[in-house]
């Protein structure tokens, strides 16, 4: 994060009694820049200062896991029938030539299925 970034995520914190932080696809932030960890480092710090709250989702990424062996997590993975199904109720938003070949529309719904798996919220 810039500094200008956490002095301003300080500043928001210290003027509120209760503060929440909702981090969604925290496994996205690109390694090469050590960017979870920097993240993690500053809201750390603010739930150490400032009480704050916090809430991120992420999919199982061993640095991630480690980083939050001490807190409170809950797996959630949503079942492949009800990806399937919420998928079936969607393809009519694709491209035409999706709904003309339903080899396409099977192996649309086989990938998504696949990269649904293993979402971890802590």
């Amino acid at each position: 994060m810039t500094d200008e970034i956490t002095r301003t995520l300080h500043s928001v914190a210290a003027l509120y009694s209760q503060v929440f932080i909702v981090v969604d696809a925290l496994d996205e932030c690109k390694e090469s820049y050590n960017c979870c960890s920097r993240v993690l480092t500053e809201i750390f710090s603010l739930e150490v200062q400032f009480g704050a709250n916090f809430f991120a989702i992420s999919r199982f990424v061993a640095n991630i896991e480690e980083k939050f062996k001490e807190s409170l997590s809950l797996e959630i993975r949503a079942s492949d029938y009800d990806v399937c199904v919420y998928l079936d109720k969607r393809m009519s938003n694709l491209p035409s030539f999706v709904s003309r070949s339903p080899e396409l529309q099977e192996r649309i719904k086989n990938d998504i299925v696949k990269a649904a798996d293993s979402m971890y919220v802590t």
